[in-house]
């Protein structure tokens, strides 16, 4: 069965789950936050939990995979400039329980996962417009500096630590973004 979450089509046990694990979110810690935990408030067992994520940390990152895809395929956005307006202002409205995500920590943090995330969201776009070449090694150097950017810049920003606007936030991260790539779009 398929549910509607943030306007894209979702598999209904892993809307229940990742509610489940958004709920917990706002009442601890990420860290102390257990898959048993979750599958309690769910009402489903682990086995059930596992044929769907991996993990916590799984769970917590498909939470901004849905918020990237589904602001990535709106038909109003037009450049990564709008991807990023649209990436903001979902942050404002829907990410609360996802801000205390933030704490994670090490190689599973979600920061590095925005980023490796994007990186790699950022490079199909670009494999679209160039009949399947990806970077080239200067954009990737380029592009591992700039995602990792981000991913430290939107932590901030979501804690109140960067006082700009979706828009103006999403202008200033658009005119870093390296220019051999900035104006790909599908």
């Amino acid at each position: 069965m398929q549910t509607l979450y943030l306007g894209k089509n979702i598999d209904k046990t892993k809307f229940v789950i990742v509610g489940a694990f958004n709920e917990l979110v706002m009442k601890k810690d990420f860290e102390k936050i257990s898959v048993k935990d979750i599958c309690e408030l769910s009402g489903i067992s682990k086995a059930t939990f596992y044929r769907h994520f991996h993990d916590k940390y799984d769970v917590m990152n498909y939470n901004y995979k849905i918020l990237l895809d589904y602001s990535g395929s709106l038909d109003s956005v037009q450049s990564f400039e709008d991807l990023y307006y649209q990436l903001f202002s979902g942050a404002k409205e829907h990410w609360g329980p996802i801000k205390r995500t933030f704490k994670s920590t090490g190689y599973n943090s979600f920061r590095h996962f925005i980023a490796t995330y994007s990186y790699d969201y950022a490079e199909n776009i670009v494999k679209l417009n160039r009949n399947g070449e990806g970077y080239t090694e200067e954009e990737k150097l380029q592009c591992i500096v700039y995602v990792y950017g981000i991913a430290e810049m939107y932590e901030r920003w979501t804690y109140g630590q960067i006082n700009l606007t979706p828009k103006e936030a999403a202008k200033a991260l658009f005119e870093m973004m390296p220019s051999t790539i900035r104006d790909y779009w599908k």
